[in-house]
């Protein structure tokens, strides 16, 4: 596991209030909380929590780290948040054909003007717009959604 990983389960543990706990919401063994934990002190050359065989508390250095610690996890989760988020927006070309003309109208009702989404200022830089209008002799159009 890395040391994120290691502060994370650290962070776990002091919210759950114990090693046992931690793992259960971790889907871990106790014992392999504990030993992670253990590598983490080990690795800082501190101490992190006072143990008992009833009760299990944050050392000085361990109330410090958990202060950072638990800001980490948080900046951690909001990064990983930020750039799944950015896979749900829409990027690309959006091609729309319609028959007849395409333009924008005061009148919400008028079925020719250009909708919300396609017009240019809907807030969607990475959105390219490509409006096609068609004209046909044929004057039988199909309105299943009007405006497009």
């Amino acid at each position: 596991m890395s040391f994120a990983g290691d502060i994370e389960i650290f962070v776990r543990v002091v919210e759950a209030g114990g090693f046992s706990a931690a793992a259960r919401a971790l889907g871990m063994t106790p014992s392999a909380v504990s030993k992670l934990v253990a590598r983490l002190e080990d690795r800082l050359g501190a101490r992190l929590f006072r143990r008992t065989t009833r009760k299990l508390s944050l050392t000085q250095e361990g109330e410090t780290f958990y202060r950072h610690g638990a800001q980490i996890v948080v900046e951690i989760a909001e990064a990983e948040r930020a750039v799944t988020d950015m896979g749900l927006v829409a990027r690309g070309t959006l091609r729309v054909q319609r028959r007849g003309q395409f333009r924008p109208s005061p009148d919400r009702a008028d079925p020719g003007r250009v909708p919300g989404p396609l017009s240019r200022d809907a807030g969607r830089p990475d959105l390219e717009r490509q409006l096609r209008e068609t004209w046909s002799r044929k004057r039988s159009m199909s309105r299943s959604a009007p405006g497009i």
